[in-house]
């Protein structure tokens, strides 16, 4: 019968286990056996330890792979919003240098900006409107009694009612036409030009050319341009046709005093 006791704790003989039997030859086999059983616990405990040390080098690996990763997504980032800053301050240079050295029409229409066509020729940019110098101011006055004309021709509806229809060249062309010409589409208003269907209807005209016939009459050509609610809603024009009018001087006033058109 042999008894084997492991002692842990430190002793005189600094062995770290002894073995009791009843005989010497076992004590020996069991003192190595115990030395062996010790090795072996050591060898796990290295092995576990190495086992950790390769998780934990493995985790602390992954563990800077994402760093890494989510550093380059910022630095990505931030380049991104730096682009995107330059963009927009370059844009915002260049439209405001362009702003700057738009003072005229002729720089307007430099800077890419289409004229009109009407008249006097004017250009947009920006919110602005130029107008091509050196106008004759009295065309320019003109040009407008028959521009301003165009913006009431909507709201005379010929084929209404006559007394209403009446009325209606009363209150919209008092102060565009002369006195004459006023009197004789009140009494015969389907002559007068304006709207004759519900849609399409003048919307407006546009001057292509003022003559200049003397000191006190000119003659001016223009487009009326007309338009439906979807034109107004999409843009474009439902239709068009030529109108020349006279425009001349009475009492101080220019007013017209002829309207001729192709649609009759």
């Amino acid at each position: 019968m042999i008894s084997l006791v492991v002692s842990h704790k430190p002793l005189k003989s600094r062995r770290l286990c002894f073995v009791y039997a009843n005989r010497g030859s076992r004590e020996i086999r069991g003192a190595n056996l115990c030395h062996a059983g010790i090795e072996i616990v050591r060898d796990k405990i290295e092995n576990i330890k190495a086992i950790f040390r390769k998780r934990i080098l493995s985790l602390a690996v992954s563990t800077k792979k994402q760093e890494n990763v989510i550093m380059m997504k910022r630095k990505w980032i931030l380049l991104a919003i730096v682009a995107a800053l330059l963009v927009v301050g370059s844009v915002f240079c260049l439209n405001y240098y362009r702003r700057v050295a738009i003072g005229s029409f002729d720089d307007c229409v430099g800077a890419g900006f289409p004229a009109s066509k009407t008249y006097p020729l004017q250009c947009e940019a920006y919110g602005k409107v130029f107008v091509k110098q050196g106008s004759d101011p009295v065309e320019v006055a003109v040009d407008n009694v028959v521009t301003n004309f165009g913006r009431v021709m909507q709201f005379v509806s010929t084929n209404a009612p006559k007394k209403i229809a009446a009325q209606a060249v009363a209150d919209n062309y008092r102060d565009l036409v002369s006195p004459s010409l006023l009197a004789a589409w009140m009494q015969n208003p389907a002559k007068a030009p304006g709207r004759q269907v519900s849609s399409p209807w003048p919307d407006h005209v546009v001057v292509t050319s003022v003559t200049r016939v003397n000191t006190t009459t000119y003659t001016v050509a223009g487009d009326v341009i007309e338009l439906t609610s979807d034109n107004v809603a999409d843009g474009g024009m439902a239709d068009e046709y030529t109108a020349t009018a006279t425009v001349a001087v009475e009492d101080g006033n220019w007013v017209i005093t002829n309207w001729d058109s192709s649609r009759k």
